[in-house]
């Protein structure tokens, strides 16, 4: 996606599959889908220490990596370890979009993740205020974030 330069969602490319920016064009979270479907808090907590590693530590308030059966969240000012912030059980927040696209959560391939979280992502946004997310979800600020935000697709360099 290309942005001028009188874009407000120009100015703070986050790299990552996905970006939530608010209305003034700030970046608020950045999501990156993964399609491990083995994934761990140990592993998300590795995977955290590899982007500090290769100096791509997030730049948002909030981090949010999505896998088939969990979402690991990390508020970025107040990680110490790289272990994520909260750790949610994504299979009742993804199955209806599995079900939908008929495919089985430990074998999607990894493109189709990423459109799978896409769809997720823009339905929660899309919502607004109307339908109430599970609670574990609300105590991230993720629900929040897009409520009062727009997300983009972010392009991989």
């Amino acid at each position: 996606m290309m942005h001028s330069s009188s874009d407000p969602y120009a100015q703070g490319r986050s790299r990552f599959d996905f970006a939530v920016y608010d209305p003034a064009g700030r970046l608020r979270v950045q999501i990156e889908a993964k399609a491990n479907p083995r994934a761990t808090r140990s592993w998300a907590k590795q995977f955290w220490n590899d982007l500090e590693e290769v100096e791509r530590r997030p730049s948002a308030k909030l981090f949010v990596l999505v896998t088939p059966l969990w979402l690991f969240v990390w508020d970025v000012p107040k990680v110490k370890s790289g272990a994520p912030t909260q750790t949610i059980d994504a299979k009742e927040l993804l199955e209806p979009y599995f079900t939908r696209a008929e495919i089985i959560p430990t074998e999607i391939h990894p493109d189709a993740f990423e459109m799978l979280v896409s769809w997720w992502l823009h339905d929660l946004a899309s919502r607004g205020k109307k339908k109430q997310p599970p609670s574990s979800l609300s105590r991230t600020g993720l629900p929040q974030a897009l409520a009062e935000g727009k997300v983009l697709r972010e392009a991989v360099d």
